[in-house]
């Protein structure tokens, strides 16, 4: 097996980059990673020029494994609230959202906390149970109803 030519470690499937392994480049990932930190750092025109038109060039699959992150990350943070609406008890995931127990959801996006930023922080943070919840789309608006009437 070969070794890390930077650090001297000893590369793996786990470790080694894998659009490295084609190129018979022997660096592991972090050492590439480092690399290309301090390239960009350097030289932050070329980088962003150079993200620019790998984006350009490969914009549908870009797009595609973005969707395909957001749709499993939606998921992801549904299952871990039980992924099934609290008041109805239904279990389909196209119509379940997360819901604010308290209602308090406007400073939330305030913060830019809606959608998938709001997946983002609740995973980041482990996803806490003592401000939201899952309910489905009709339990949410009947929620909500019920919210602007006390209003």
């Amino acid at each position: 097996m070969k070794n890390c030519r930077v650090c001297n470690t000893e590369l793996t499937t786990e470790n080694w980059a894998k659009s490295l392994e084609t190129k018979n480049s022997c660096i592991c990932k972090s050492c590439h990673l480092s690399k290309n930190k301090e390239w960009r750092k350097l030289n932050p025109s070329k980088g962003n020029e150079y993200a620019r038109v790998n984006y350009a060039k490969n914009k549908q699959a870009f797009n595609a494994r973005s969707t395909n992150h957001r749709r499993k990350l939606r998921i992801i943070t549904i299952l871990e609230y039980g992924g099934k609406c609290n008041h109805c008890g239904i279990e389909d995931l196209e119509v379940l959202d997360i819901d604010h127990i308290f209602n308090d959801g406007a400073a939330d996006r305030k913060k830019n906390l809606f959608a998938y930023n709001l997946y983002r922080h609740l995973k980041k943070n482990g996803f806490p149970k003592d401000r939201h919840q899952v309910l489905c789309k009709n339990c949410n608006w009947k929620k909500e109803l019920a919210r602007r009437k006390e209003c």
